[in-house]
C-alpha cells in the first residue's frame, strides 16, 4: 500500500550557525531517570559552554520524542572540573553526537555538518558507545571533504579557541530540514562524480546479514526463517538484491543514487533512501516484529527527499514472510 506520510512538526529553532570564541566542551556521562512511565528512560550529558560559562542550548541534543529515549540534562553554568583540559587552538566545527549506530549517524551526525565553512577540524560529543571513528563513518565525512578523523570528546573537557555551532536540522521522529536533505545530496554527489550507471530496482537485503548473526551466536530477534525466499521473489520481478553491508560506503551512496524503485525491510539500511533521487518508490518491507505501519524515521526521510513511500506488512505466521501476500501487494503497486 502507499502510505499518506503526516505532516513532520515545525522546527523547534531557527538554523543558524553560531560563533563561539572560547569554546569549553565539557565530558559525557549518562544515566538513567527515574520515572513511572516507558520512555523517556535516560539522560547524557556534554554539552557546549561560551566563555563566560554559560550553557549553549543549540549544541544540546534534542531528544524524547515519541520511542527516543534520551533526555540532554545539561546545568545552564559551566559546572566545577578538577580534570584535564584539552586545547584546540583554531576553528573548529561542532558535528553534535557521533553515533556509532549507522543509522543515527547518517541522519544525525552527518546532518549536522551542514556548514560548508573552512575549519581545522571536527569536534563531537559521544552518545552511550565508544568514540571511536571507524571506517564507515570516515568514508561518510570523507564525502563531505572532512577526511580527517574527528576530535570526540573523552575524559578531558576541550577547550576551543574558536567554534562553530550549528542548528541540527534533523529531529528524531520530527523532522528532517532542507539543511540535513542537502548534507544527503551533497554526500551523493560526490559519491557519483564521474560515474555512471544504469537506473536500478533495488532491493536491500538482510538475509546475509541475519546468517551473520546466527553463526556468531547472536541471532536477530528480527531475523525470518524464509528471507532467501523473499531474496528470490524480488530477485524474480527484476530487482537487484544488494546486501549493503557487504559495500564500502561510497559504493552504498552510488548505489542508492541510480535506483529508480528502492525497497527494504524496516530498519536502517532502507534509510540509504536518502540518497536516491527525488519522485522514486521508496517501499519498506515490515518484519516479524509485526510491524503494521513504516517507521517514523523512514516517513520522515522519504517526505523531506520528495520520494513516495509504500508498505509492505508482515503478515506472515510462524516468523516467516507470506510469499504469496507479498506478490499480490507488490502486483498492486505496480512493482
Amino acid at each position: 500500500m502507499w502510505v499518506e506520510v503526516a505532516p513532520p512538526m515545525s522546527p523547534i529553532e531557527p538554523v543558524e550557525l553560531q560563533v563561539v570564541a572560547d569554546a569549553t566542551l565539557t565530558t559525557f556521562s549518562k544515566g538513567r531517570l527515574r520515572v513511572a512511565w516507558p520512555q523517556p528512560r535516560r539522560f547524557v550529558t556534554g554539552a557546549v559552554y561560551d566563555a563566560t560559562g554559560r550553557l549553549v542550548p543549540q549544541s544540546q541534543r534534542i531528544g524524547g520524542l515519541l520511542s527516543d529515549h534520551a533526555l540532554s540534562a545539561d546545568p545552564s553554568t559551566l559546572p566545577p572540573w578538577d580534570g584535564g583540559t584539552t586545547e584546540l587552538p583554531g576553528t573548529w566545527l561542532y558535528a553534535g553526537t557521533w553515533f556509532n549506530h549507522f543509522g543515527h549517524f547518517l541522519t544525525e551526525t552527518v546532518t549536522t555538518i551542514w556548514p560548508q565553512e573552512r575549519v581545522d577540524g571536527l569536534v563531537a560529543h559521544p552518545f552511550w558507545f565508544g568514540r571511536e571513528a571507524l571506517p564507515w563513518q570516515r568514508a561518510m565525512l570523507g564525502l563531505l571533504g572532512h577526511a580527517a578523523a574527528p576530535t570526540v570528546v573523552g575524559p578531558a573537557r576541550l577547550h576551543v579557541e574558536r567554534l562553530l555551532v550549528p542548528t541540527r536540522p534533523y529531529l528524531p521522529n520530527g523532522y528532517a530540514l532542507p539543511e540535513a536533505v542537502q548534507v544527503w545530496r551533497r554526500m551523493a554527489a560526490a559519491a557519483t562524480a564521474g560515474q555512471q550507471g544504469e537506473p536500478a530496482r533495488v532491493y536491500l537485503s538482510r538475509s546475509a546479514h541475519h546468517r551473520a548473526l546466527e553463526q556468531a551466536g547472536r541471532p536477530s530477534a528480527r531475523r525470518a526463517h524464509n528471507e532467501a525466499e523473499v531474496d528470490e521473489l524480488f530477485r524474480s520481478r527484476g530487482y537487484e538484491v544488494v546486501h549493503s553491508e557487504e559495500l564500502d560506503v561510497a559504493d552504498q551512496v552510488r548505489l542508492a543514487a541510480r535506483t529508480e524503485v528502492i525497497v527494504g525491510l524496516s530498519g536502517s539500511a532502507l534509510h540509504l533512501s536518502v540518497f536516491a533521487p527525488r519522485g522514486i518508490p521508496v517501499v519498506e518491507v515490515g518484519d516479524v516484529r509485526a510491524r503494521p505501519h513504516p517507521v517514523r524515521t523512514q516517513e520522515i526521510l522519504t517526505q523531506a527527499c520528495g520520494q513516495r513511500l509504500g508498505f509492505l506488512p508482515f503478515t506472515g505466521e510462524a516468523d516467516s514472510h507470506d510469499i504469496a501476500d507479498l506478490s499480490r501487494r507488490l502486483d498492486e503497486m505496480g512493482l
